[in-house]
């Protein structure tokens, strides 16, 4: 009886952290946009590899295209290796991404070297915002320490220090919208696998003191019609109260469950320290039975007639 409850307790907490993942998987999915963390890993050790091969073979201060893998056709790399005074003095302006003068790398490196990147055509198969189309393919670049002229370094650099008052801009020049009545801005894939969406910035442009991946954006759906608003946010309203209901209703049943077998479980352990019984098995099931002893007769009076 005792085996029977605590596999009976165990199976409980089992379904239970079930369920629990469950109800987190769900609000995951519902709230997380469209990033394919395992294939933009892959994608970054390819970069890193592929710029390791052609380091060596060209000198600091030199911009260097970088060949890829014939399944990556469409993807643009380069590398230009600065040493840590010029990058402070002159800054890095290449391929529409301008890093201004007065700003030093976190942690110091005597050398380093920028990785810039293109998606192209492969943007969207990479990245993707909810709600949004992507009008700019997908550019960005990557800090490494380069003090090893043969090597880069193991990691990213972390983040600048800027020293004066202008950030990192990434140029868009070559792309139109249709509807010049749409907003359109800057969707930031930082390197800690998060979205960030903001406003351009002048003329296309999008703005940074980080590193990361940029794109510019248009809402993928069009604007409601007048009056259409109001009934739009209330359905969106009564979406989001039926998933906090659904969510509190499983945890609690999960609480329910827990605290009922909790209080089985003390009955029973309770029960165990009384008389114990010996069990018999009735058509498959298992039941306590008391010893059988049976009464010797005696006569009420030794007489015998």
């Amino acid at each position: 009886m005792k085996i029977t409850s605590e596999l009976r307790w165990i199976h409980l907490k089992l379904k239970s952290r079930f369920i629990i993942c469950l109800i987190v998987c769900l609000l995951s999915s519902s709230m997380a946009d469209g990033l394919n963390y395992s294939d933009v890993d892959l994608l970054d050790e390819l970069f890193y590899t592929s710029v390791n091969e052609n380091l060596p073979e060209h000198h600091t201060g030199q911009l260097f295209n970088i060949s890829l893998p014939s399944n990556y056709s469409g993807m643009h790399l380069s590398a230009i290796r600065l040493r840590s005074g010029t990058f402070w003095a002159r800054g890095a302006n290449y391929n529409s991404i301008n890093i201004p003068p007065r700003i030093a790398t976190m942690p110091y490196a005597k050398r380093l070297a920028i990785v810039y990147e293109n998606l192209g055509n492969w943007s969207s198969s990479y990245f993707a915002v909810r709600n949004y189309s992507m009008v700019t393919p997908v550019v960005g670049f990557t800090v490494y320490d380069a003090s090893n002229l043969t090597k880069l370094g193991d990691e990213e650099v972390l983040g600048f220090s800027f020293m004066g008052d202008d950030p990192i801009t990434i140029t868009f020049p070559n792309f139109e919208v249709a509807d010049k009545n749409v907003t359109t801005q800057c969707a930031s894939f930082g390197l800690s696998k998060t979205i960030q969406i903001t406003n351009v910035s002048g003329l296309n442009a999008c703005t940074t003191k980080v590193s990361g991946r940029f794109a510019i954006i248009i809402p993928s759906l069009p604007p409601p019609p007048e009056g259409g608003a109001k009934q739009t946010g209330t359905e969106k309203w009564w979406v989001s109260v039926f998933g906090v209901m659904v969510v509190l209703i499983l945890a609690g049943l999960v609480i329910y469950k827990v605290v009922k077998m909790r209080k089985m479980k003390k009955m029973e352990s309770e029960a165990e320290k009384g008389v114990a019984f010996d069990t018999i098995w009735i058509r498959g099931s298992k039941m306590p039975a008391a010893a059988m002893v049976r009464t010797q007769p005696a006569l009420e009076n030794e007489y015998v007639p």
